[in-house]
């Protein structure tokens, strides 16, 4: 198994506040600039934030080596996915999520969403979000 000093650099894209006070049980910074972490890992990982605040559409993300997409659902604004249990104003649209993984380059070799929570979504919204996420980014993957 790697671990997180073997995982290739990361990309957190559409933060839209700051972490504060993230310490782990060892003492190290979660909250660190450039900083991430593989779930399970403590060891830190390569990476760069893109903030809301200067958002380019035509920024593309270009990988030499494999990707796996986790897609956050929480960074979509909560007026197109308010089914999400920490509702954070000023994110991304759903046209911008989708744009923003057809410009992804490189091989993407798996993918999941993430924080979507059925019991905030009586609307089903954010389900048919995730579902159309998760065909974007199949068909991406498909079509190497």
């Amino acid at each position: 198994m790697k671990g997180a000093a073997d995982a290739p650099p990361q990309i957190r894209a559409a933060l839209r506040s700051e972490a504060w006070n993230l310490t782990s049980e060892n003492g190290v910074d979660l909250a660190a600039e450039n900083t991430f972490f593989d779930a399970g890992d403590i060891e830190s990982v390569a990476g760069r934030d893109m903030e809301m605040r200067s958002y380019d559409e035509h920024y593309e993300l270009e990988f030499d080596s494999p990707v796996y997409i986790s897609f956050d659902i929480d960074a979509l604004d909560p007026a197109f996915a308010p089914g999400v249990s920490h509702r954070e104003p000023g994110g991304l649209s759903t046209r911008q999520a989708i744009d923003l993984i057809r410009r992804t380059k490189g091989e993407i070799v798996g993918a999941d969403i993430v924080e979507f929570n059925p019991r905030m979504d009586p609307l089903h919204i954010t389900a048919t979000v995730c579902a159309k996420l998760f065909k974007e980014i199949a068909a991406k993957m498909l079509s190497r």
